[in-house]
């Protein structure tokens, strides 16, 4: 948060133990604040898929990846081809160190390898085809942990061309491939089992009425349940194609075809016998256990994707992978199953490159994937490429303003992942003002508030895109009284707050909004004489009225910090005074004080966020000295009192402490904060249900300092960040961090 340069100073600045040392920067340049708004450009979202780094492949001068397989996060093996005068297969193992090239036995020049499974690091089968005088036959290959040995595949009889283009297990001898026969000119559907000894060729069909039929990905969930995907066609049309395995035959199950009479299916991939997802050129269909049907793909910049790889978890979602062509050049398409729709995940290359795309995909869970392919260097040419995808806190600051002193952002909420309103304040050579900036899912807008020039608001909270409330306080004749501000979506208007009789200056912390017609505030005010005293105030959905809250007796610095309502009934408050910490409740008819105690061996607990998903599941956040060490407060209320939990301590940290906490559910919080080292950073911690888990959060490029002050999460794997950071200019930023 911005610090207020004023000719009033508050008497306890919010949050105050955030960022020791804390100064505002002086780096003058020239001011450009327009009539309508704010002139800034919002910066494009980041992805969660991050390309990862491959080793050189020794003597090839070109590579690439063509299917991936996982048997944990971290844990891969990724095949391909290589060509540095003669044509390679490839192989590399992934760890959580990186990539390294694994030797793989070739049987002739021009083999290839397009399916893989892993059971663990140390058991793998991979399949694909080797190139013969008439021909081609099937190629299978085992993975020990240690070598790649060449498995002996049976060829069609009569069939000169074969190949293997997916593989599935339900253990290391226990697999099911499928492919492609080829006799004359005419394709039949293939597939052999692995017991574990040799390979069997199993009896498949062709679609009825098609000429040629082709099977492009299987997925097994057990030795008597797999199913297959691929194509039937007769000339220029193409019917979708789905074999079962029940143990004993394939039968054909009936899939629909998009209207244009031309439906391939190129992979598939089941988490149970009753759900399955099979992607393709331009298509998608979905198996609930009794039939198929299509499901509508995304479409990036607007053209169809040939979606070859396809990886789904028992958790629901899907991630798919492959290929589009835009104005005639390959790009790579990520795209990711919700549950009821596809969209579209952005996956950017980073090296050089004029054209890409994937072949594989492999998912552990459903929040950690691996995908592969290629990229093509303009000079260099093929190069293989690997994404990873996990949560993971991404840097999606605004850009800065022109003309200003130093930024902040104050606080954050977030209706949706895709719907956020920030705000903040700013200063310039002659004003000290607010601001909001508005999250769309990819980029934020900058949008002005009243404009009184000192200002400050400081936190806000939106029941939808269209609905938040912010409150602060605003300098009138050098005195600061209360604000609250409204934004309906399109426009922030003020609205009317009572300040206390006795107050001298009066300032609004923190709301919470259940609904829109119901919204409670809280903070301080300080009486002629210099004490403190705690505010509460209460929008009906008409109009703000004051509320009784209690602080602590005999108390001085009393100020409430946080508040968080599970309805209109049921709020909770946290607070500080000089050298101790306080809580109040609201039960729909008043509030009343509720004693909270630093965890044991702690003295000066300090409390400065709340977050209730129940009138009895609260989490209150903070920090407290610990000898002379200042560390991370958490405390949880249980409906009938508050108890310490152990918060997690960043490795090295000097001090830290928890500036704000967002919780989801009983068992998913997330608090970010602080941490000391030689410089101020920030930090994320994160409850499961049983325990803190700490992760430090990487500033952006060049900062000298960080800090994040607000936090608003949607769910345990969607959550918003925001604070301010000082730039290699020593001026202070705005900072938001994406958790997603």
């Amino acid at each position: 948060m911005v610090s207020r340069i004023t000719g009033t100073i508050r008497p306890h600045s919010r949050r105050r133990r955030l960022a020791p040392g804390r100064r505002i920067a002086r780096a003058w340049v020239t001011l450009a604040v327009t009539a309508g708004g704010l002139l800034v450009t919002a910066q494009a979202a980041q992805a969660s898929w991050l390309q990862l780094t491959t080793p050189t492949v020794a003597g090839a001068s070109t590579w690439e990846f063509t299917a991936v397989s996982c048997s944990s996060p971290n844990i891969c093996m990724a095949v391909g081809n290589s060509s540095g005068g003669t044509d390679q297969l490839l192989a590399e193992q992934r760890t959580k160190a990186g990539w390294t090239v694994q030797p793989v036995p070739q049987p002739a020049e021009g083999s290839s390898l397009s399916g893989i499974w892993c059971g663990s690091a140390s058991e793998c089968i991979a399949v694909g085809q080797s190139p013969t005088s008439g021909g081609s036959v099937p190629l299978a290959e085992s993975w020990n942990g240690g070598t790649w040995q060449i498995l002996v595949t049976p060829q069609p009889a009569g069939d000169p061309a074969s190949e293997l283009s997916a593989v599935s297990c339900t253990s290391a001898a226990k697999c099911t491939a499928v492919g492609s026969a080829t006799k004359g000119n005419r394709e039949a559907p293939l597939a052999e089992r692995w017991n574990g000894a040799k390979w069997q060729i199993q009896a498949t069909r062709k679609p009825a009425g098609a000429a040629d039929g082709v099977l492009g990905g299987v997925s097994c969930t057990s030795a008597t349940r797999c199913i297959a995907v691929g194509d039937g066609s007769t000339g220029t049309h193409a019917k979708a194609l789905a074999e079962v395995w029940n143990g004993a035959k394939w039968a054909i199950a009936p899939t629909p075809d998009l209207p244009s009479g031309f439906t391939q299916l190129s992979a598939v991939s089941c988490p149970s016998s009753n759900s399955c997802m099979a992607t393709g050129l331009g298509v998608a269909e979905r198996w609930n256990g009794a039939k198929w049907s299509l499901v509508k793909i995304g479409k990036p910049g607007g053209t169809e994707a040939d979606l070859s790889s396809v990886s789904c978890t028992r958790a629901g979602p899907c991630y798919a992978a492959g290929a589009n062509f835009v104005e005639g050049v390959q790009m790579l398409v990520a795209e990711y199953w919700n549950g009821s729709r596809w969209q579209v995940q952005g996956a950017q290359v980073t090296t050089s490159y004029d054209s890409s795309g994937l072949s594989g995909v492999s998912c552990t869970t459903a929040t950690n994937c691996t995908t592969v392919g290629f990229y093509h260097d303009p000079v260099d040419g093929d190069r293989a490429l690997a994404f990873d995808f996990s949560l993971r806190w991404q840097d999606q600051s605004p850009l800065p303003f022109n003309g200003v002193v130093s930024t902040g952002l104050n606080a954050v909420s977030c209706a949706s992942p895709q719907a956020c309103v920030a705000i903040g304040t700013f200063q310039t050579a002659t004003a000290f003002e607010s601001f909001a900036e508005t999250w769309s899912g990819g980029t934020w807008s900058s949008e002005s508030t009243p404009k009184p020039k000192v200002t400050n608001l400081a936190a806000v909270s939106c029941t939808a895109a269209t609905s938040c409330t912010a409150v602060g306080d605003i300098v009138t004749n050098g005195i600061p009284l209360t604000l609250a501000e409204h934004w309906n979506g399109i426009t922030w208007a003020r609205q009317h707050t009572p300040n206390p009789a006795k107050a001298a200056r009066s300032f609004l912390t923190a709301v919470s909004c259940p609904s829109r017609g119901a919204c409670t505030a809280v903070g301080f005010y300080v009486d002629h004489a210099g004490h403190q005293f705690t505010i509460a105030e209460r929008w009906n959905g008409r109009s703000w009225e004051a509320e009784h809250v209690p602080g602590p007796a005999g108390k001085a610095g009393i100020q409430l910090e946080g508040v968080s309502c599970g309805s209109a009934r049921a709020c909770s408050a946290v607070g500080t005074f000089d050298g101790g910490m306080f809580t109040d409740s609201w039960n729909g008819k008043n509030w009343r004080l509720k004693p909270v105690a630093a965890p044991k061996g702690g003295k000066e607990g300090f409390l400065s966020s709340v977050s209730c998903t129940s009138a009895s599941a609260c989490t209150a956040v903070g920090d407290y000295l610990h000898g002379s060490r200042l560390v991370p407060l958490s405390e949880r209320w249980n409906g009938k009192n508050w108890q310490a939990q152990r918060a997690a301590i960043p490795p090295g940290a000097s001090s830290s402490g928890l500036s704000s906490v967002s919780c989801t559910s009983a068992t998913a919080c997330t608090a970010a904060g602080f941490t000391q080292h030689a410089t101020t950073g920030t930090v994320a911690e994160r409850w499961n249900g049983k325990k803190w888990v700490a992760e430090i959060i990487q500033p952006p490029p060049g900062s000298l300092s960080a800090q994040l002050g607000s936090l608003s999460c949607n769910s345990a794997i969607a959550c918003m960040a925001v604070g301010s950071y000082q730039d290699n200019t020593d001026t202070e930023q705005m900072l938001a961090e994406q958790y997603s």
